[in-house]
């Protein structure tokens, strides 16, 4: 099996992207807009945090705050993990099943956002391939 490179799923359009100064209402209704389930925040050419669905019903909705009066920056998840698009998708993979992320940001080397990669964008096949992955890096650690 060819393992592939994070930026092979990563493609199309610009990424959606908010202000940390932006209310949940706008991105919201952004990511309504163009089908995703979560932003990053960027701020000054850098990614500050990451809005997600997850966010908007643990730190507003469940808390009673109005989406039209709170801001990205009170409720992200700040600093978020992410990942260059040059590294092999098993290792996003990884990322993503230990910390039960459905979205993790994709950096070029320089550090500057290119995409976002959600757990829908990975075919089911790369399942298995993950867990082959991880079997093989265990013989390799026990054989060390």
């Amino acid at each position: 099996m060819i393992y592939p490179n994070v930026g092979t799923l990563i493609g199309g359009p610009a990424p959606v992207t908010m202000a940390p100064g932006a209310t949940v209402f706008e991105a919201v209704r952004a990511m309504a807009d163009h089908h995703v389930g979560a932003v990053p925040v960027i701020a000054d050419g850098a990614i500050v945090g990451m809005f997600t669905e997850r966010d908007l019903l643990n730190r507003v909705i469940a808390q009673g705050r109005d989406p039209q009066a709170v801001t990205l920056d009170q409720v992200m998840t700040p600093d978020p993990t992410s990942i260059r698009a040059d590294r092999p998708l098993v290792e996003a993979l990884d990322i993503m099943f230990a910390s039960r992320f459905r979205h993790l940001p994709v950096v070029d080397a320089g550090g500057a956002l290119v995409g976002v990669l959600s757990c829908r964008d990975v075919p089911v096949a790369y399942q298995t391939m993950r867990e082959r992955w991880i079997e093989a890096r265990e013989a390799l650690r026990a054989a060390a």
